[in-house]
């Protein structure tokens, strides 16, 4: 609930028809929010927001020094800042407090602008989008969350699909132009298999969180384990295929 708050209302809460099918009542009795002793929500999710952080600063520094794409190391470098502040919003601010707010905003937004990175990172062709990607998306993507999102009665599961939307069509993109002709060619396999079973951890978190909590229970049986660790991984296994696919970015024109 505090993972998704606006859409899960727009869904219906809990009695709506989606919202049972995935999430039975069983379930959420079963498996409520865990807390732990310090009072830590969610502290399933400090190992792999740790790892996240880490890949993504690794991806960012190494992409960099190897000139790699720069939307592909700014794609990392958000990446990175999105655990950092994903293990403040779910773990460490209470939902719905003034920190939690600004925090999920920028969660929000750095986990769109990452995505959007990568979609520049797909379509090289694409002249004059580095700065406003860097520079002027993030600013206003966090005025228009915080605008739909935030402030008192603007509670809007828009927002929520907004970063959604763009992360699944970053997916796509980086399916259609890097995964599924290198994986056809035979061209870094081990690398865009590691990307794409990150990708199916992911798919498949939300089906597998009663089976979870049925069978390994709080706090690590729940969706975001397999989630986030699914995301860890599929950043890993692009950053391998950059560095070892030797795509270089280009000299600019001065």
């Amino acid at each position: 609930v505090d993972c998704f708050p606006s859409l899960y209302g727009f869904l219906g809460g809990k009695t709506g028809p989606a919202i049972q099918l995935v999430f039975p009542p069983h379930t959420a009795l079963a498996c409520q929010t865990p807390v732990d002793d310090t009072g830590l929500r969610w502290p399933n999710l400090f190992v792999p927001c740790l790892l996240g952080f880490v890949v993504g600063s690794f991806g960012f520094f190494v992409s960099a020094y190897w000139n790699r794409p720069r939307n592909f190391s700014f794609a990392c470098l958000y990446f990175g800042m999105m655990n950092l502040v994903a293990f403040l919003t779910h773990c460490v601010f209470q939902p719905h407090s003034p920190n939690w707010d600004n925090s999920y905003t920028l969660d929000m937004v750095f986990t769109s602008t990452s995505s959007l990175h990568l979609i520049l990172w797909c379509f090289p062709e694409v002249k004059g989008s580095f700065v406003g990607a860097t520079c002027i998306y993030p600013v206003l993507t966090f005025l228009l969350l915080y605008y739909v999102e935030v402030l008192p009665a603007r509670r809007l599961w828009i927002a929520e699909a907004l970063y959604i939307g763009v992360t699944a069509l970053a997916a796509a993109c980086v399916a259609s132009k890097h995964a599924v002709p290198k994986m056809i060619l035979g061209e870094n396999r081990a690398a865009l298999g590691l990307a794409l079973t990150g990708v199916g951890m992911f798919l498949l978190a939300p089906v597998a969180d009663q089976f979870l909590c049925d069978f390994v229970g709080n706090p690590y049986g729940n969706l975001l384990t397999p989630a986030f660790v699914g995301c860890d991984l599929a950043f890993l296994g692009l950053i391998w295929y950059v560095i070892s696919g030797g795509q270089v970015e280009p000299k600019r024109k001065v």
